[in-house]
Parts: structure tokens; sequence; C-alpha cells
């Protein structure tokens, strides 16, 4: 009797010690938590981190960001104001770019990575330009494109998760109106392997700042040559009865 019990003992024992691999193995498919960091949304915070060159994803020139500020001025035709020497014409001083790297989650042997892209436009008109953004007597102009990056099968994938930006005046006597902007990805699909192609259309806000979540249908794109990610903002500037100036702002991956 006393050999039948300890037989016994050593099945439970045995089917315990089994019972734990099996959990240990469902386990796999669990998130794990490798990275978190609050993301910094603070524009001033930013261009600062932008101006002392700290980043988590060094600038891609062939992909860094494009501003336009164009104005109806010239009759013929639309003026460039990055080639005027006129000093009351509004100006692009400094453009900067930062990525900040925000989370990172493993589950099972993939590894999915949170970033924030933000490009940052200062204008200003003519030499009352001066170094700090406050005393510019001008724009500044941001987005940020925050998304997902994974690598699966081999393959660099994106997604994006949300667009934010805004602009703020450091002149009050400049006007700012037709405040727009859309966001969108074109590429391969990583589900389908097809080609996609999904846009937020032209979004309009009376605000000087905005926020969007890109639907959750919008799937991941492959990093391949024809992959387009970004958001494009645009507003209209105004000093009293004078020309105006379209700004336009497009971040992309």
């Amino acid at each position: 009797m006393k050999k039948l019990i300890t037989f016994f003992s050593t099945l439970v024992i045995v089917s315990m010690i089994f019972g734990s691999l099996n959990v240990s193995a469902d386990s796999s498919d669990e998130e794990v938590v490798l990275f978190e960091e609050e993301q910094i949304t603070d524009i001033d915070a930013l261009i600062e981190r932008a101006k002392n060159g700290i980043t988590d994803i060094p600038v891609n020139e062939s992909n860094r960001s494009i501003v336009s500020l164009e104005s109806n001025k010239s009759i013929a035709n639309t003026q460039s104001l990055t080639q005027s020497t006129e000093s009351d014409e509004f100006v692009v001083k400094e453009q900067y770019e930062t990525t900040q790297k925000i989370k990172a989650v493993k589950k099972g042997n993939e590894i999915t990575e949170t970033f924030s892209n933000t490009s940052i436009a200062i204008m200003a008109q003519g030499q009352k330009y001066q170094t700090k953004p406050d005393s510019s007597e001008g724009v500044v102009a941001y987005s940020t494109v925050t998304y997902d990056t994974v690598t699966k099968n081999n393959l660099d994938t994106y997604k994006i998760i949300k667009v934010s930006g805004g602009w703020n005046r450091h002149d009050p006597t400049i006007n700012m109106t037709d405040r727009k902007y859309r966001f969108g990805v074109t590429g391969n699909s990583f589900e389908g392997g097809t080609a996609v192609s999904w846009n937020s259309g032209t979004i309009e806000t009376s605000l000087n700042a905005f926020q969007q979540n890109a639907p959750t249908s919008w799937g991941y794109v492959v990093d391949d040559s024809i992959m387009a990610a970004g958001v494009t903002s645009t507003i209209t500037l105004s000093r009293g009865t004078s020309s105006k100036w379209e700004l336009k702002l497009t971040n992309n991956l």
C-alpha cells in the first residue's frame, strides 16, 4: 500500500511539472513590454530636442519633410517666398525633424516598436526674425506621425496609429485662416500582398491644433520603393489686407 501511495504521489508531481511547462509554453503569446516612455508633446521641448540633434532614428534625407511657403503677391504666377529677398516677405528660417521611440512590445518572436516622428518649420517676416521662436514675430508649424513598425518574414512593415500637429503664432498681427490637414499611407499590404492606398481626405479645422487616430482598418504596409506615409497640413497666413501666404508642411516617414 505504501508503494502504491508513493507511485500515485509521483504521478501527481510529474503532472504538475508538465502542467507548468504547458502553461509556460502558452504564455509565449503574451505581450511583454520591453521599453516604454511618455510621448513628448510640448512643441518647445521638441524644438530643443531637434536643435540638439537628439533623435532615436537618424533623419532620412531622402524622405525629409517638405515645407512650402507661397504667396499670391505676384499677379503673373505664384511666387516662392523661400527665394524672396524682400524684407517684408515671410521666409522659412529654420526646419527641424526628430523621432522619439515610445514603446517596444514583444509577442512571440515579433517585436513591435512605436515611434513618433515630428517635423517643425519656423517662419518669420524679413529681418524681424530672432533666434528664439517666441520672438520671431512669425509662425511655427509642426506635425507628428505616430506609427508602429515590426519586422515580419524579414520584411520591415509600418502602420500609422495617429497624427497630430498645429500652428503656433508669435505675432498677433498675423491672421491664420483655412486650416486643414490630410494623412494617409500607400504601399504593398503585408496581409494581402497587394497595393493599397488609405487616406483621410481633407479635414478642415477651426483650431490651431489637431489630432486624429488612423482608422483601425488601416493595416501594415511593407517598407519598399512605393511606400509613402505621412501627414500634410496647410494654413493661410495674412497681415491686414496685404498678400496671403499658403504654408504647407508635409511630414513623411
